[in-house]
């Protein structure tokens, strides 16, 4: 069973937007949905500038600033 974890971005371009990870796919909420995205390469890889802007948000409250109902 894969992990899912919440993060939540923290560079200047993309502050404030949730991202799902689920193993190495990862997904940007869009449109009442979850859309598999690549967006955290650049958080990811140690030579971009976004390398680890980026925190770990619970389940709780990526849902909450989502508006949904957990």
């Amino acid at each position: 069973m894969k992990s899912i974890q919440y993060v939540e971005l923290t560079d200047r371009r993309h502050r404030g937007e949730l991202v799902r990870r689920e193993g190495r796919k990862c997904y940007e909420f869009e449109e009442g949905k979850w859309v598999e995205s690549t967006i955290m390469i650049g958080y990811l890889w140690p030579d971009s500038p976004e390398f680890g802007m980026y925190k770990e948000i619970s389940e709780g409250e990526a849902l909450k600033k989502l508006g949904i109902e957990a």
